[in-house]
């Protein structure tokens, strides 16, 4: 399934939602850019789920930049392949680098979602240092 990729620009602070409007409390009323594919929602709402006593509100609290140094919602990143993180070409045919936008997931980790809209798991650590900066909205 492929899901359109539109440039929204990321919000300022943590992971505002598409609307721009303040975090609901339930994952029912959260707005998704529509970039963000489906499996990607659902796995971070199983993981923020209301069921274990969390809420898109502390998802977003998570996604702050100053709580876990990570890019906030939609930000345009490009991060090392797995291989160059780990220094093992041996394993990987993944291209070196990979460039797109970037979606907290929990604590320190989160996905590169490509333009193609192939999904990659990455820790903030991975991004190439001043990459994000030097991209295009």
């Amino acid at each position: 399934m492929s899901e359109s990729n539109t440039n929204q620009e990321p919000k300022e602070a943590g992971c505002a939602p598409a609307s721009g409007s303040a975090i609901p409390l339930t994952w029912k009323e959260y707005a998704w850019p529509e970039w963000v594919p489906i499996k990607t929602r659902e796995q971070i709402e199983s993981f923020w789920s209301e069921s274990y006593g969390r809420s898109p509100k502390e998802w977003e609290h998570s996604c702050r930049a100053e709580y876990n140094n990570q890019p906030t919602l939609g930000t345009r990143v490009r991060c090392q392949s797995d291989a160059d993180f780990w220094h093992d070409h041996r394993k990987s045919t993944e291209k070196t680098e990979i460039e797109g936008r970037w979606v907290p997931c929990w604590n320190n980790i989160g996905r590169v979602i490509a333009d193609d809209g192939k999904t990659y798991t990455r820790s903030p650590m991975a991004i190439l240092q001043n990459a994000q900066k030097h991209l295009p909205q």
